[in-house]
């Protein structure tokens, strides 16, 4: 995809949330969707639509019907093929909010609906897989087949974050021959290419004022530009300035939906704890589409064993078209799901094994030379060592699990109301800059420059006010100029030029690097040559050829930075409820620039965590406690590390106080509940036993 450079002003900096732009004379729109989950639309009737009323459909388009994002197409309003249940259809426009959603629910639509199973997984052929990725090493099946201490287990995470921000949406109006575009895109490049293809309008007449946007988690900004799209074109023909903005059902139905993923792991042990086979099989239903997908799922592939190295291991990962709608998922999404499956089956295999489950991590991570050698993926877990001995030392994991191991719950325990006990531990890493991805493949640059009065700029978007200090301190520091010579431009100009979302541009590990390397080329430039200067840093092809997409061999990443966590908790036999009463999390992230706002973040997170189960918000916050580990490393980045090693440290813990397993997180009442019966069962079971004997 490739940009005109001479469109610097088409994007303006955010001001406001796009919401609050409209003012006086302006028509709402609402989306029309699809009522059946596959087939096609033949009709939408309405016995007479008021008049400043209308609907659009596909047949108003006047140029391209569909949104092109790298190699998937989707419609920008379907009408001949309906992928899922809720697809837009039309866009009804009008100037009475409450009237507007009356008129909707008054459309007739008329449609042919495909018979099949809808909201399920579809057959698992060719044609209905939109990835797959599978790597193997040894020979497992037969390792599998005589091995004494195994454990096989599926696993699903079920994070899903409430949100209270504004809702998706943009405002579109047209002044003279300009259409005006105000929303909070994070992908100006793709927005531009696919509303001048969709319209029939040349890039010079749109111009976009990027709003402010309440979070970029996601990995899906070409959401916006499908939104932008079906607005603007309510603009273009109606000719009115158009507010389409989606209701919070919407947003979580079709926006914020989580993509499901099911992991398989079965994994065998010697009596001494080495991981001697290891097969994982990685389901997701990736919905209708997906264009991330296939990044998604490698990275899903990489993370599905951590950083232990098996001497025999397959994994094989596969994403599914479904009749459900395409999620969205950020970029860490993978390594939610497959450190959280990873650490539960560690879990599981010391249940079964009688073995210390820190030990057992601590033999794999660091195995002999000869498997480390055989190993795909070079990843230096050197730092993994510090960090868990910190966790460990500091939360007293080995006594703590000895002593709630011996008092685990039994069935005699049933008319007790002494709460039980557990701990559970859990480590993993935050890979920055994932070069298996092809979007990867694109540069990612950094530009700063330096003015007469040797005022410096940096042009990029920190992620945060935080990132933001840091990098005025990094320019100050290394041009030797006060810190508040130093500027941020907030990236706009290399935004539209950018192949990459900004939610991939903006990877603090880096773009730190690339930010120093400006500033040394600068420094040496400025004595030299006369200012004004500019100058500009890529991400070097060395780096990028250290990982072999075709062989899935190499370094996946660009850093790494490292979390190990445990957690305390106490289970109540009789109501089925657990409190997680401290928390240990340990964190190597490079120079930590700012120890208190680091802390403040990781805090944030667990917060967060927190907020996505009822269970959690009914209880206390635990006591947390948060060590970070001194390096001389470069800043990393850190703020997914808490989401990719607590669950699996939560969930460890309440499986250690009822000696049993469970595969989903959050833990429900449910879930305890069928644990402690199973327990009471298998005690009747043993009586019945002893007395027939």
């Amino acid at each position: 995809m490739k940009t005109e450079k001479n469109s610097v002003s088409k994007i303006h900096p955010a001001a406001a949330f796009y919401s609050d732009i409209p003012k006086d004379d302006f028509l709402y729109a609402v989306l029309i969707r699809s009522p059946i989950a596959s087939g096609s639309i033949r009709e939408i009737k309405h016995e007479a639509l008021p008049e400043g009323y209308a609907l659009f459909t596909a047949k108003d388009i006047p140029g391209e019907k569909t949104i092109r994002t790298f190699d998937t197409e989707f419609p920008v309003l379907a009408w001949n093929t309906i992928s899922y249940k809720g697809e837009p259809i039309g866009i009804l426009t009008g100037s009475d909010f409450y009237r507007l959603h009356k008129i909707a629910a008054e459309l007739n639509i008329v449609s042919t609906q495909t018979l099949n199973k809808t909201g399920e997984k579809k057959a698992a052929v060719s044609e209905n897989i939109l990835a797959e990725r599978r790597y193997e090493y040894g020979n497992f099946n037969t390792v599998w087949k005589n091995a004494k201490i195994k454990a096989d287990k599926t696993y699903e995470l079920n994070l899903r974050f409430p949100s209270n921000s504004e809702t998706d949406g943009v405002f579109c109006s047209i002044q003279g021959k300009t259409l005006h575009i105000h929303t909070a895109s994070r992908w100006a490049t793709h927005l531009y290419q696919n509303i001048c293809a969709v319209l029939n309008k040349d890039k010079n007449s749109i111009q976009l004022h990027k709003t402010l946007f309440s979070t970029a988690k996601t990995n899906a900004p070409w959401h916006n530009t499908v939104l932008s799209t079906q607005c603007a074109l309510a603009a273009l023909l109606t000719q009115k300035p158009v507010l389409l903005s989606l209701t919070r059902q919407e947003q979580l139905l079709y926006i914020e939906h989580p993509l499901p993923v099911k992991i398989r792991h079965k994994t065998a042990i010697n009596a001494d704890g080495i991981i001697t086979g290891a097969a994982v099989s990685v389901s997701v239903d990736a919905g209708a589409f997906n264009p991330f997908i296939s990044p998604l799922l490698d990275r899903l592939a990489i993370t599905s064993l951590n950083v232990y190295k098996p001497e025999n291991f397959i994994v094989e990962a596969k994403a599914y078209r479904s009749d459900n709608p395409p999620g969205a998922a950020s970029m860490q999404w993978a390594d939610y799901h497959g450190f959280y499956a990873m650490e539960s089956q560690i879990q599981d295999l010391a249940r079964v094994s009688e073995l210390n489950s820190a030990d057992i991590r601590l033999k794999n991570i660091f195995p002999a030379k000869k498997t480390e050698k055989n190993f795909p993926f070079r990843i230096d877990t050197e730092p993994v060592r510090n960090v868990m001995e910190n966790v460990l030392q500091k939360s007293d994991f080995y006594r703590k699990f000895a002593s709630y191991k011996l008092n685990g719950f039994k069935a005699e325990n049933s008319f007790s109301t002494v709460p039980l006990r557990g701990i559970g531990f859990s480590c993993g890493y935050e890979g920055s800059g994932f070069l298996g991805a092809k979007i990867n493949s694109l540069r990612q640059s950094l530009e700063i420059s330096m003015g007469k009065d040797a005022n410096a700029v940096i042009y990029a978007n920190p992620s945060s006010e935080t990132v933001s200090n840091i990098w005025k301190n990094i320019a100050a520091e290394a041009l030797e100029i006060p810190v508040k010579s130093v500027l941020i431009d907030n990236g706009i100009s290399q935004a539209e030029d950018s192949e990459l979302p900004e939610t991939l541009m903006n990877n603090i590990s880096v773009m730190t690097r690339l930010l120093k390397k400006c500033c040394t080329a600068l420094q040496k430039l400025r004595f030299r040559q006369p200012l004004p200067l500019r100058v500009k840093r890529s991400l070097t092809p060395g780096k990028k050829n250290s990982w072999s997409q075709e062989d899935f061999k190499g370094t996946p990443f660009y850093t790494t930075s490292w979390a190990a966590a445990a957690a305390e908790v106490e289970v109540n036999p009789k109501t089925y409820t657990y409190t997680v009463r401290n928390i240990w999390i340990g964190i190597d992230g490079g120079k930590i620039l700012y120890d208190s706002k680091a802390e403040c973040a990781v805090h944030q997170s667990i917060r967060r965590l927190f907020s996505c189960s009822e269970e959690f918000q009914s209880n206390p916050m635990p006591s947390v406690f948060i060590d970070f580990i001194p390096s001389t490393d470069e800043p990393k980045q850190i703020g997914e590390l808490v989401f990719n090693v607590l669950p699996a440290a939560i969930g460890n813990a309440v499986c250690q106080a009822l000696q049993k397993k469970i595969e989903t997180f959050p833990v429900t009442p449910q879930a305890i509940y069928s644990c402690i019966k199973e327990t009471e069962k298998e005690n009747v079971d043993a009586h019945t036993a002893e007395h027939k004997s």
